[in-house]
C-alpha cells in the first residue's frame, strides 16, 4: 500500500465508521446487493435496446459492444490481479487500526488480490458505453457507479482508492476501445443480423448474458475463485507459471476476439 491509500482509508474510517449504525448497515446491504448493482444496469441496457430511435440497429450494436468490452475489462482486471504482486484489502492489511463497520457483509470478502477492482472496471465500463448512446444517462451511470458501487466498497475496507481508480481506468479504456473499433461494430452487426433470422436462440443467449450482468458475473467469478485456489496450491515453478500465462492468454484471447 502507499501512504496516500492508507491515509484516505484511515481518515474515512476513523471519522465515519460506527458513528451511524444505520448508515453502516445500509452501505453493507448496498455493497452486497445484486439488484442495486447489476440489476439497474440490466434495466438500462434493455431500455436502450428497445428505445425507439432512428438507426436502432446501430444502438443495439453499441449495446453488444459495451457488454463485450465490459466483460473483457473484467478479464483484464482479474488477470492483472493474478499476475501482479498480491495486495491485501484494507480491512486485512490495517489489522486493529481499521474499525470494521457494523454493516460489513461477510459475503463480500474476496480472497484474491484487491488491485485492481473488477467491480470498478465493470461498472465504469458500462457507464462509458451508455454515455456513447446518451451522454446524460452515461454521466448519471458514472455517478451511480461512484456512489453506489465504488464508495461502499471503499468505506467498508474492501478496496483501496487506487484499486478503484485503476479498475475504473481499465473499464473506461477497454469499453471505449470496444465501442469505437470498426471490426467490433461489424461483428456486432453480424450478430444482430443472425438474431433477426433466429430471434429465439439469439434472445435466449442474450438473456443469459443479461442474467450474468445482473448477478455481477457471479458464475464467472466463482470459476475465478476456483482458479485462484488452484493457483495458490500450485508449486512455485512450472505449474504456477503455467496458470499465470493461461490467465494472461485468456484476457488476450477475449480482446483479440473483439478485433476479428
Amino acid at each position: 500500500m502507499n501512504w496516500l491509500d492508507q491515509w484516505l482509508v484511515l481518515s474515512v474510517n476513523r471519522h465515519l465508521a460506527d458513528r451511524w449504525p444505520t448508515l453502516d448497515a445500509l452501505l453493507g446491504v448496498v455493497a452486497d446487493s445484486e439488484l442495486l448493482k447489476g440489476g439497474l444496469f440490466v434495466a438500462l441496457f434493455w431500455y436502450l435496446w428497445f428505445r425507439a430511435r432512428p438507426r436502432q440497429n446501430d444502438t443495439r450494436a453499441h449495446v453488444l459492444a459495451t457488454l463485450a468490452g465490459a466483460f473483457a475489462a473484467v478479464l483484464v482486471a482479474r488477470s492483472l490481479a493474478l499476475l501482479l504482486p498480491f495486495r491485501l484489502r484494507p480491512y486485512g492489511a490495517l489489522g486493529p487500526g481499521f474499525l470494521i463497520p457494523g454493516g460489513f457483509p461477510p459475503d463480500a470478502i474476496e480472497r484474491w488480490s484487491s488491485f485492481p477492482s473488477d467491480h470498478a472496471a465493470l461498472f465504469f465500463g458500462f457507464a462509458t458505453g451508455i454515455a456513447g448512446l446518451a451522454r446524460g444517462l452515461g454521466l448519471g451511470a458514472a455517478l451511480y457507479a461512484a456512489l453506489v458501487i465504488a464508495w461502499p466498497r471503499f468505506y467498508l475496507g474492501l478496496h483501496w482508492a487506487s484499486d478503484l481508480a485503476a479498475g475504473a481506468l481499465i473499464g473506461v479504456a477497454v469499453v471505449q476501445l470496444a465501442v469505437t473499433a470498426a471490426p467490433v461494430r461489424r461483428a456486432c452487426r453480424t450478430l444482430l443480423a443472425l438474431g433477426e433470422r433466429r430471434p429465439g436462440p439469439f434472445y435466449a443467449l442474450l438473456s443469459l448474458v443479461m442474467f450474468e450482468v445482473g448477478t455481477v458475473f457471479d458464475s464467472v467469478r466463482a470459476f475465478g475463485r476456483l482458479a485462484l485456489r488452484a493457483y495458490a496450491r500450485a508449486g512455485p515453478t512450472a505449474p504456477r507459471l503455467a496458470l499465470a500465462v493461461a490467465a494472461l492468454a485468456l484476457a488476450a484471447a477475449a480482446l483479440a476476439a473483439l478485433a476479428v
